[in-house]
């Protein structure tokens, strides 16, 4: 009897274990996603267009992203979160809690990056080119 309960017992957590160990067949990996901004994004950044518009400013702090261009609305994204794509290119996601137009607040990808010492604001994730800013 005694042999029997602890054979019984002996079985069932090799039992239990296979299972745990089968279950998990996924490797670590970090985060994808960040709160923030990335360091090497923030700071002021122009970008002086060469028509006689103006120019576009972005503004990258640890909590917030705002791009004005001169003329038009600002966009002013908070509580950021971001993604390394690569090749120094970032995508951040944010909240905008208020756009002019619809009066709601959305969600905004942004495609940024760095170029020797210029930042760089990507049309798309998959973009090669963009507008080039310089600090300010």
């Amino acid at each position: 009897m005694k042999f029997r309960r602890s054979f019984f017992t002996v079985t069932l957590a090799a039992l239990a274990g296979v299972g745990v160990f089968a279950g998990s067949n996924q490797g670590t990996s970090a985060a994808s996603w960040h709160r923030g901004t990335p360091k090497a994004l923030r700071g002021s950044w122009t970008h002086k267009d060469k028509a006689p518009l103006g120019s576009d400013a972005i503004t990258v702090t640890r909590n917030k992203l705002d791009w004005a261009s001169s003329g038009m609305q600002a966009h002013n994204i908070r509580n950021p979160r971001w993604k390394y794509l690569g090749n120094r290119k970032y995508v951040i996601d944010g909240y905008e809690a208020f756009h002019p137009y619809t009066k709601k607040g959305f969600h905004e990808k942004t495609v940024l990056g760095r170029r020797g010492h210029h930042l760089v604001m990507y049309r798309s994730v998959h973009s090669k080119s963009g507008e080039y800013f310089h600090r300010s």
